[in-house]
């Protein structure tokens, strides 16, 4: 987690920015951990006590890369075009941030960023706002070579003592207290930028609704298991990792699985399996990829594997 980065550089430990918040200091030791609402809200407002930061969100946005995004930073690094990208933003940006309403369009020779929070208008609604538009910001300074333009920023709501610091991230003054949430960025800005990958775009994609669709079905643990093990490519938890990230020891985890008759072993390999038949049907994607997808440290492993699995070699599923 950035903010944990962030904070130990500053001279304070993730146990003791955790424990000052009152959350359990094992649930966010692992990669994209998840908290409530209430939690992450609490440990906002700690981080900025401790660290006395009040424009902590403008921070971290400039530390915020594609890659810290998960299967939507793979969705948007491999897209076309801007608009490809953004839209990918709006459909998924769900999958990361569930206190966030997202709309894009262009305007002219801008491109039009409008966000809106499902919080009360307060630190925690700042916080969001702040951070997704200096994150937008960093990853475009980051793909063109640190070529910073000037943008245009409104807010809805009150000017921070800090609103200085805005020129810093954003190259102009913000106006505050305006009616909408709102970031335009010079089109000129994305001049150049070619990153398109077509075929990882699709697998970012189909990931990025599998996310969706298991959100939006959270009462079962076993589907919360399946969205930690398909939410980054190349990387699968192991038990004990995911079931901090679910606040859970790895005992506990292993129970109330027992009673859904299923164990995580057996989630891993149905997720590993699943995606190892989807990923071999697409013809550009080599076994190497795929293995590297799956989290296997090398081809011969995840060959081995998939005849366990199917009886055949991952080659020989492909021709068939």
């Amino acid at each position: 987690m950035v903010l944990l980065q962030y904070a130990q550089q500053r001279g304070i430990s993730s146990s003791q920015l955790l424990t000052a918040a009152n959350i359990d200091s094992q649930i966010l030791q692992t990669q994209n951990a998840y908290i409530s609402s209430p939690q992450y809200h609490s440990l906002i407002d700690t981080a900025v006590q401790l660290l006395q930061e009040p424009a902590l969100a403008l921070a971290l946005g400039q530390r915020q890369q594609l890659a810290t995004h998960g299967a939507l930073g793979y969705a948007v690094m491999s897209a076309s075009s801007l608009e490809q990208a953004l839209h990918m933003v709006r459909r998924f940006i769900r999958t990361r941030n569930r206190l966030i309403r997202f709309n894009f369009f262009f305007e002219g020779e801008q491109a039009v960023t409008q966000i809106e929070v499902k919080h009360a208008n307060d630190s925690l609604y700042r916080h969001c706002v702040e951070l997704a538009f200096s994150s937008m910001v960093s990853i475009c300074n980051t793909l063109t070579n640190g070529q910073k333009q000037q943008c245009q920023i409104r807010l809805r709501f009150s000017q921070p003592d800090y609103h200085r610091q805005y020129r810093d991230v954003f190259g102009t003054e913000a106006t505050f207290n305006a009616d909408v949430n709102e970031l335009r960025l010079p089109m000129s800005w994305f001049e150049g930028i070619s990153m398109s990958n077509p075929v990882f775009a699709e697998i970012a994609q189909q990931q990025c609704e599998d996310l969706l669709k298991t959100l939006d079905n959270e009462g079962s643990l076993k589907e919360q298991v399946v969205v930690l093990l398909t939410r980054n490519p190349g990387y699968l938890p192991n038990q004990q990792e995911t079931a901090r990230q679910l606040g859970l020891s790895s005992r506990s985890l292993s129970r109330q699985l027992a009673l859904q008759q299923t164990t995580y072993k057996k989630l891993l390999n149905q997720t590993r399996q699943q995606q190892a038949k989807e990923y071999l049907l697409k013809n550009d994607i080599s076994v190497e990829d795929v293995a590297y997808l799956l989290g296997y440290e090398s081809p011969p492993n995840f060959s081995r594997a998939f005849k366990r699995w199917t009886g055949l070699t991952p080659q020989q599923y492909r021709d068939n």
